[in-house]
C-alpha cells in the first residue's frame, strides 16, 4: 500500500511539471511516463525512486493534476487564475521505515483542501506571482500551509524552461504532528521534542524540450530547504528535501 502512495506522490509531481511546461499559457491533455527521485528527511529514511505516470486533464473548470483535483473559479483575460483544490499531502513515516522509528506513532498523510490565487507580472513577460493556502480536511495534523511564490518561463521554439522559488510556512499543528516527538515515544537519543511553525525556502527548474510536434521530453529538479523548527527534530538529518523527476509524454 505504502509503494502504491508513493507511485501516487510522483504521479503529481511529474503532472505539476509537466501542466506548466506546455508552449501557450493554456492548459493541454498529456499522458506519459517517467522516473522520480525524492529524498525524505527522517533519520535512516532513504530516497525512492520509482517509475511514474504523467497524466493531465482539464475539462471546461475543472482540472485533475495527477491526484490533485481543482477548479478554476476566476481566470484574467491575462493569465492570472483563481482556483480552488484538494490534494493529498504525502508527509510522515511509518514506525518500521527504520529501527530508529521504532516505538514511535505512525504518521499518516492526509488530504488537504485550499484554494491559489496567481497573477501575472505587468513589468516582465511570462512572470507570474502565485500564493496558495490549505488546510486538513481529515483532521490527521488538523494544520495549514501558506506558499508564497514567484515563477519566470524562458521560451523557445524547441524548449522551454522555468525557474521557481518561494516560501512556505507550515503551522505548529503540522510541523508538531510530522516532526513532534511525544513524552512516551522518547528513547535515549530520541528526546521528547514539541515543535512550533516553520518556514521553509523551496527552488525548482522546470524544463521541456520538444522532441516531435505533440511528444516532450519533461523534468524537473528541485529543493526544499527545511526550517529550523524541523531541523531541530531528533527525527530529522537532513536540512533539506531534493526530488527530481524526468519523463516522456504525449499531447493530445
Amino acid at each position: 500500500m505504502k509503494k502504491i502512495i508513493v507511485f501516487l506522490l510522483f504521479s503529481f509531481l511529474g503532472i505539476c511539471m509537466c501542466a506548466e511546461s506546455t508552449e501557450s499559457d493554456d492548459f493541454s491533455n498529456m499522458l506519459g511516463l517517467g522516473v522520480a527521485t525524492i529524498t525524505r528527511p527522517y533519520v535512516g529514511v532513504d530516497a525512492e525512486t520509482i517509475p511514474t505516470p504523467i497524466i493531465f486533464w482539464k475539462y471546461e473548470n475543472f482540472i485533475v493534476e495527477g491526484t490533485k483535483v481543482g477548479y478554476i473559479i476566476a481566470q484574467g483575460d491575462h493569465g492570472g487564475s483563481l482556483d480552488v483544490f484538494i490534494a493529498p499531502r504525502f508527509m510522515g513515516y511509518e514506525s518500521d521505515d527504520d529501527p530508529f522509528l521504532n516505538g514511535m506513532r505512525d504518521r499518516d498523510y492526509s488530504l488537504d483542501a485550499g484554494f491559489q490565487v496567481k497573477v501575472n507580472c505587468p513589468y516582465v513577460d511570462d512572470a507570474y506571482f502565485g500564493l496558495s493556502l490549505s488546510t486538513d480536511i481529515l483532521s490527521k495534523h488538523d494544520g495549514q500551509e501558506i506558499s508564497l511564490f514567484a515563477a519566470k518561463k524562458f521560451r523557445h521554439k524547441y524548449y522551454m524552461i522555468k525557474p521557481k522559488f518561494g516560501l512556505r510556512w507550515q503551522s505548529s499543528n503540522m510541523i508538531d504532528y510530522y516532526y513532534g516527538v511525544e513524552g512516551l515515544e522518547a528513547r535515549t537519543g530520541r528526546t521528547a521534542y514539541g515543535a512550533d511553525a516553520t518556514v521553509n525556502c523551496f527552488f525548482s527548474v522546470d524544463f521541456g524540450v520538444g522532441l516531435s510536434e505533440s511528444l516532450r521530453l519533461i523534468g524537473q529538479c528541485g529543493i526544499e530547504a527545511l526550517g529550523n523548527e524541523i531541523q531541530d527534530s531528533p527525527l530529522v538529518d537532513e536540512n533539506y528535501i531534493l526530488s527530481f523527476v524526468l519523463g516522456i509524454a504525449k499531447e493530445f
